[in-house]
């Protein structure tokens, strides 16, 4: 009897032993979605360094790989749709900003992304509509204003860009871009409609003051 029992002891310590295993080697929960969280970071971590070697290439494999945490995904996209951007794949960069564009309509960033891969795809009906309503909404973007006088300028829509540039050379005086505009628009302008004599004005008129008939006339 005694044996018995110092056997079923050593049965019983065996299984709770063998329990313990068991327990112990069961994943915690959550656990995997963390490692691989961790994992999608250094993902990430890896395509920004490429991103800023330039080797976008390899930037964007990493960047993909990065976009199975759903915390990186947008993040991971967009950086995706520039890295296009720079290494001149427009029409993937496209599909991204528009993608982006449609989720997040009032986007000034995404709007502005998505003109310009327009614009650098020759689509330059497309890019000039999200540029006015860029302009129109932020008449005091530099940068807004360059790129869509830019695209109205390619599209030799003299009209509607002088307006445009007029009030760009109040607003931004010492900006890079004004000397190059308003030589365009000189040359354009004289081009266009060459000076005969008639149009040639008085010098008063030219200062701003009426000019007076001659006892002559």
């Amino acid at each position: 009897m005694k044996l018995f029992s110092l056997t079923a002891a050593a049965v019983l310590t065996v299984i709770f032993l063998s329990g313990c295993t068991t327990v112990s080697s069961l994943p915690v929960p959550g656990e995997e979605a963390v490692r691989e969280s961790n994992i999608c970071r250094e993902y990430y971590s890896i395509a920004s360094s490429y991103e800023e070697l330039k080797n976008y290439s390899k930037a964007v494999t990493y960047y993909k790989l990065s976009m199975s945490d759903p915390e990186l995904h947008n993040a991971a996209y967009y950086k995706l749709g520039r890295c296009y951007v720079m290494s001149k794949d427009y029409s993937s960069a496209l599909v991204i900003y528009e993608a982006l564009l449609k989720k997040d309509p009032e986007n000034i960033t995404l709007k502005s992304s998505t003109a310009y891969v327009h614009a650098m795809n020759s689509d330059f009906p497309e890019a000039e509509r999200l540029y006015k309503s860029l302009y129109e909404e932020n008449p005091q973007s530099e940068d807004i204003a360059v790129n869509y006088i830019n695209v109205l300028l390619i599209q030799e829509k003299y009209e509607q860009a002088l307006p445009v540039f007029e009030s760009f050379k109040e607003i931004f005086p010492d900006n890079d871009n004004v000397k190059n505009f308003q030589t365009k628009f000189d040359s354009v302008l004289t081009t266009a409609k060459p000076l005969s004599d008639q149009d040639v004005l008085p010098a008063e008129i030219s200062e701003g003051q009426p000019a007076e008939k001659s006892e002559k006339e």
